[in-house]
């Protein structure tokens, strides 16, 4: 008898054993299964390709607008990388060379003399964000007189707070003023130095597009919080990033983008760029280079 239940008990021991190496087998083949499924995940994401998400509702940028702001104007993204990720959007080009608006896929670059130029895929970018664009809402403006009536009333009826908007206007505008920067050269000063030597345009009674972005209050830094803009005439002659405008009978169009890619460049491109968090008053610089 006692052997019996001696035997019944290595039995149990046995079993319990048993059981206990495949749950802890289960266990770690589901360990290493989830870190499989993170290391895909992951490398996904490092490759440029979004994880069970829909491209068309990401928006892509290359750079933070505090970087760009402390000097950092090298291109590191290419035109035809962006065209990867987006047909519309606005930002600068290599060596801050002027300003960049993509439309309908195709992306051009204002430069300081006012020239409108056909951007190639193989042109670099330093600061850029591009969207593929959607009509997710429309709104009929009868009047508006200028830029900051025009914020006012996105900020009233942007539907959420917390979402990135693509921007899209086009038609007839009684007037618009644009601007466009000088190319620098190393080592780079600081962008509220540089916009001291902007160029002014100022057009009326012209047909054009409008490109921008609606950035939330929780992003400043990264972007220019609330709106940044940017018009191309339809003739493709005229264009700058908007200091101001004015027009009446038009409507404005939202993407809204639930989903935010920024690509980084190393801490070494800007040639003598410091640190953007350098005890600058960064939101005070980025209020006079937006004026």
């Amino acid at each position: 008898m006692e052997k019996k239940l001696n035997s019944g008990k290595e039995s149990i021991i046995s079993l319990t054993k048993i059981t206990l190496i495949l749950s802890l087998l289960f266990i770690t083949g589901s360990f290493f299964s989830g870190c499989t499924d993170v290391k895909e995940k992951s490398d996904l994401i490092n490759s440029g390709i979004s994880y069970e998400s829909d491209e068309r509702e990401i928006l892509y940028q290359v750079s933070a607008i505090d970087i760009l702001l402390a000097g950092g104007y090298d291109g590191f993204v290419s035109v035809g990388e962006l065209k990867k990720h987006g047909d519309c959007g606005i930002g600068t080009v290599d060596m801050l060379d002027g300003e960049l608006i993509a439309t309908g896929g195709e992306f051009y670059q204002i430069k300081i003399s006012g020239d409108v130029v056909h951007l190639s895929d193989s042109d670099l970018i330093p600061f850029a964000a591009v969207t593929y664009f959607d009509d997710d809402y429309s709104f009929y403006f009868e009047k508006t007189d200028n830029i900051n009536e025009l914020e006012e009333s996105l900020s009233e009826i942007i539907p959420s707070k917390t979402q990135f908007y693509a921007i899209k206007s086009e038609g007839f505008f009684s007037y618009v003023k644009t601007r466009s920067v000088p190319k620098q050269e190393k080592p780079y000063p600081r962008l509220s130095e540089v916009v001291k030597n902007q160029s002014i345009f100022e057009f009326e009674n012209i047909n054009g597009s409008i490109i921008g972005l609606w950035s939330p209050s929780f992003t400043s830094g990264l972007n220019v919080y609330k709106l940044h803009i940017h018009f191309i005439s339809d003739d493709k002659k005229s264009g700058g990033h908007v200091l101001d405008l004015k027009f009446e009978n038009n409507s404005v169009s939202l993407d809204e983008t639930g989903e935010y890619y920024i690509k980084l460049p190393e801490s070494t491109l800007g040639g003598e760029l410091k640190n953007p968090d350098d005890g600058q008053n960064l939101s005070y610089e980025l209020a006079i280079v937006e004026k």
